[in-house]
């Protein structure tokens, strides 16, 4: 049996204990709509906030054709992986389903809700979180793990209003999990054991129909068993063998075996793909996602505990607690390996690190108050921790209380998705970069070649060599290319003995193309800048030494017209007519090798003798009297994305422009066949 509980709280006290956390972990989320609703033109579309994450727009567009009775469960989803087939996840996704369903009671947007549902459901973490620890006798360790975690800022941007994302339960269920397996092993009697056995099935299903991630699911039933076989024989072989056969029945085997192939996915995924440049042949699209970016220990402090020394602190409690309550500490192994691997893969792990700190932090206290309940104080005590850990877990996670939610798309990209639906014909494909796939399929009720959910294939990789390549012929013999044969057609070359590089320089030159039914576009937006050294990396990649060049638009700042051959951007000169860079002091910074103007549909260029790889842009934004200026090499110059989006330089045998909405949006048809 379990150790006896040191001590008890009384109702009351248990009850704040859980609400406290509650409380403010609802405060630093939903504080931010006072500012969102003060400063409406940066994070409203007319009437619909912005949502806060990508995927936020692929569980919404289910949503909505889910209360319209459009989706049909594993049958092809025509808006996603053209020309391949993606199909719809069978059954419709849980948040997909909860947030369609209230927005139509509501009669309002999926965005709407999101501002408020997201927040409710992410803090519902706090109560199996301060259970588990209070019934193993360590409320205060329970108190700090639940106040860390709803603090932390990692935890809290991945739960933001309108991020319409699964995260907002991905901590929830484990531990509810964990819980429910606890209190089996706690119940005195059999019935009640069962009870909760079917109880922690039960949520393992509504967690597979939640997040469609089985493999940890797996990993708990796995670690229920062992932990029976470990600290439970007395229970004897065929009592342990029933209660795992009830826990594997309850959870339903379907999704328990699927687990396993879910596991090995994400091992392939996470802990050997994620080191390599390479995947497949093909350039490792994974590296460039920011939640998959790996963070060094004081940046994995900061965003779980907000200090380093804390974290250290909080480790070594961590430590103690495993070591000396090994075996009830043992159900939340899975979820714990899980945020170990934060320390070596992506950040987004730390989310479920988080907890475990904070129970860290919480075990000294609790240690201390076992060994002081011998004395009148010890009720004194356990007050003057509880306040110590209220006001110092807030203290020195602070960054989520002052960080303001911050949309991933823009009111005016927004509207032009929504515009994308009026310029194209119904069975339109767009060619795109992945970010915003999703956001076309939900606002332009448009077809994507990949999106958020399906970038790792090779077609992201030749999405980007079209935007790096430097000729029309070549862009536009890689879009029909990919439009003809998709990934399949890709996998079937590879499975021929071509080489990537081989099929690379025959997309190049057109060697796959056949009749293409559905009009393609090339939509280019705003935020591609900001992501074009990713996006270059790709697509310069060099088979042979397996890089690319991570090169991209450097932006020159505060600039303003000074006199007709002079530029300031602030505290630097740029001359017009020397095409040279220089500081207050007049001294030469940077040599200039060409200076390339579009103002008022017209582009001019002015090359300059100087022996510099640095070549200076100024495009003129419409509608006002600025200019973006940068400093780019002639790679990036002559690049796709540089002719086409920025100085909207282009070839109509190959390029129809459609929309010129820059910098939010530019559209162009793709010819499929030259005039």
């Amino acid at each position: 049996m379990f150790e006896k509980r040191k001590f008890k709280l009384s109702l009351s006290l248990t009850l704040i204990l859980i609400t406290i956390p509650i409380l403010i972990g609802l405060y630093i989320r939903l504080d931010d709509i006072s500012v969102w609703n003060k400063h409406k033109e940066l994070y409203y579309c007319d009437d619909r906030p912005l949502f806060t994450s990508y995927d936020a727009f692929y569980y919404a567009r289910w949503g909505k054709e889910f209360v319209e009775g459009k989706y049909k469960s594993g049958e092809k989803d025509p808006l996603r992986c053209v020309p391949d087939v993606c199909k719809y996840p069978t059954p419709v996704p849980l948040l997909s389903a909860l947030g369609g369903e209230v927005a139509k009671i509501k009669n309002s947007y999926i965005e709407n809700i999101s501002l408020w549902l997201i927040p409710i459901l992410s803090v519902l973490c706090v109560i199996p979180i301060f259970l588990y620890f209070y019934r193993i006798g360590l409320p205060l360790t329970g108190y700090a793990s639940s106040l860390v975690t709803i603090t932390s800022f990692i935890y809290f941007v991945r739960t933001t209003i309108a991020r319409f994302d699964t995260d907002a339960l991905n901590l929830f269920f484990p531990f509810a999990m964990a819980l429910t397996l606890l209190l089996s092993f706690l119940s005195l009697s059999r019935k009640k054991a069962y009870l909760w056995l079917i109880l922690s099935g039960i949520l393992a299903q509504l967690y597979w129909w939640w997040y469609s991630h089985p493999g940890l699911i797996l990993t708990m039933i796995l670690t229920y068993t062992l932990a029976s076989l470990l600290f439970y024989r007395h229970l004897g072989t065929k009592e342990i063998f029933q209660r795992t056969l009830l826990l594997f029945l309850a959870s339903n085997p379907v999704i328990v075996f699927s687990g396993i192939f879910n596991l090995f996915s994400l091992i392939k995924i996470y802990l050997i793909n994620y080191f390599h440049k390479k995947v497949d042949y093909f350039p490792n699209i994974f590296l460039s996602i920011s939640e998959a970016q790996h963070y060094d220990l004081s940046a994995i402090a900061t965003i779980t505990v907000g200090n380093f020394w804390i974290f250290l602190i909080a480790i070594l409690g961590l430590l103690l607690l495993v070591l000396s309550r090994t075996r009830e500490f043992f159900l939340l192994m899975p979820i714990l390996v899980i945020g170990i691997l934060a320390i070596s893969g992506g950040n987004r792990f730390s989310m479920y690190l988080a907890p475990f700190l904070g129970a860290g932090l919480g075990y000294y206290l609790d240690l201390i108050v076992s060994q002081i309940k011998k004395y009148k104080l010890w009720k004194t005590g356990i007050l003057a921790a509880v306040l110590a850990i209220t006001f110092l877990i807030p203290y020195f996670n602070n960054r989520s209380f002052i960080y303001v939610a911050h949309p991933k798309i823009t009111p005016s990209i927004e509207k032009g998705f929504i515009q994308l639906s009026k310029i194209t014909p119904q069975n339109a494909w767009i060619w795109t970069w992945w970010d915003y796939g999703t956001a076309i399929q939900y606002l332009a009720n448009r077809a994507v070649f990949h999106d958020g959910q399906s970038q790792t294939t090779p077609k992201t990789y030749f999405v980007a060599l079209s935007y790096s390549i430097d000729d029309y012929v070549s862009a536009r013999n890689v879009i029909l290319g990919v439009s003809s044969i998709g990934a399949k057609g890709i996998k079937k070359l590879l499975k021929s003995g071509k080489s990537a590089e081989q099929i690379k320089n025959e997309m190049i030159e057109g060697k796959f193309i056949s009749n293409i039914r559905n009009p393609i576009f090339w939509v280019f937006s705003e935020d591609e800048i900001g992501k074009f050294p990713w996006i270059n990396y790709f697509g310069t990649w060099d088979f042979r030494i397996n890089e690319g060049k991570k090169t991209g638009f450097i932006p020159l700042s505060n600039c303003k017209i000074v006199n007709p051959v002079t530029l300031k951007c602030g505290r630097k000169f740029i001359s017009l007519k020397t095409g040279k860079i220089v500081d207050e002091k007049g001294l030469t910074t940077i040599d200039i090798k060409s200076i390339v103007v579009r103002k008022k549909n017209k582009i001019l260029k002015k090359d300059f003798p100087h022996k510099s790889i640095w070549n200076l842009e100024l495009i003129e934004i419409k509608n006002h009297k600025s200019f973006f200026v940068f400093l780019v090499d002639d790679q990036v110059l002559n690049s796709m994305f540089n002719k086409l989006y920025l100085l909207r330089k282009y070839d109509n045998k190959y390029f129809e422009l459609i929309l010129d909405n820059f910098p939010s949006l530019v559209v162009y048809k793709v010819t499929s066949s030259p005039h």
